[in-house]
């Protein structure tokens, strides 16, 4: 299986422990699939500079084709970040030359070539999904934007839906499953990420619960994305809703045991 993730990456700032790491949401989700044995594919954008060439680098030895990723005049993206008793809080981000359209009928071209495509809230990509919709498997991290104006439309346009929340409850039950009936036929599944309390899952007929084991975190940075990636890996080897789900909470348990998103 050959999957692409598509959209935001930068360099993630700690500026209190004054370290940086390569990081970002579609971009992690595509080194966590290489982590899990997928063929992994990253397709954005990068300044011409030093940060964009330790992107490059990162993601190239780390096993992740970046024949799609673009080098463009200025600014790599910059996330500050606030690391505090292990949890990790975002205080800024430059969007640098994310903020400019950067992909061509080539990139979708080979979007649809691969079997699933990840991206993000953030990737600024969600006018692409209509063109790819009906040839690749799509994954979409909405974060916690549950009230976003954009859900809707978004929702009629891919197969695997992934909010943030942080507990199951009342709320986030009736939350899936309206948002559920503004999916397209080709919804499969909408998915909360609860933190550390797990994963709540639901299918139109259906809610999946999944507990995890208490894990002392070094740094939460990554847990949501490497989730994605894990729930996504299963998918595509054809396991059941408990089972991606088990994956997903695996590989995030790993993640939040090291500093960075991966390291």
């Amino acid at each position: 299986m050959k999957f692409a993730a598509v959209g935001d990456n930068c360099i993630d700032w700690y500026y209190l422990q004054d370290e940086g790491y390569i990081g970002g949401c579609s971009l992690n989700v595509s080194v966590y699939l290489r982590q899990l044995g997928a063929d992994s594919s990253f397709i954005s954008a990068v300044g011409r500079d030093g940060n964009g060439e330790l992107i490059r680098r990162g993601l190239t030895e780390r096993g992740v084709d970046i024949s799609h990723l673009h080098v463009l005049d200025g600014k790599t993206a910059v996330t500050k970040i606030e690391l505090v008793d292990h949890e990790r809080t975002f205080r800024g981000y430059d969007e640098g030359v994310l903020a400019e359209k950067y992909l061509t009928e080539s990139d979708l071209d080979f979007i649809r070539s691969c079997d699933y495509m990840h991206t993000s809230v953030y990737g600024n990509c969600r006018d692409i999904l209509p063109a790819v919709r009906d040839d690749v498997i799509i994954g979409y991290d909405f974060a916690y934007r549950l009230d976003d104006g954009a859900v809707p439309g978004v929702l009629k346009n891919i197969h695997y839906g992934f909010f943030s929340y942080e507990r199951d409850d009342d709320y986030i039950r009736r939350y899936l499953a309206g948002r559920w009936k503004e999916g397209g036929e080709q919804l499969r599944l909408l998915v909360a990420t609860l933190g550390s309390e797990g994963s709540l899952a639901y299918d139109g007929f259906s809610y999946y619960r999944f507990e995890i084991d208490p894990v002392k975190p070094v740094d939460t940075m990554g847990a949501g994305d490497s989730f994605i990636a894990g729930f996504l890996y299963g998918a595509s080897l054809g396991k059941d809703v408990p089972g991606c789900m088990e994956m997903g909470s695996l590989k995030a348990k790993q993640t939040v045991l090291v500093r960075g998103a991966f390291g």
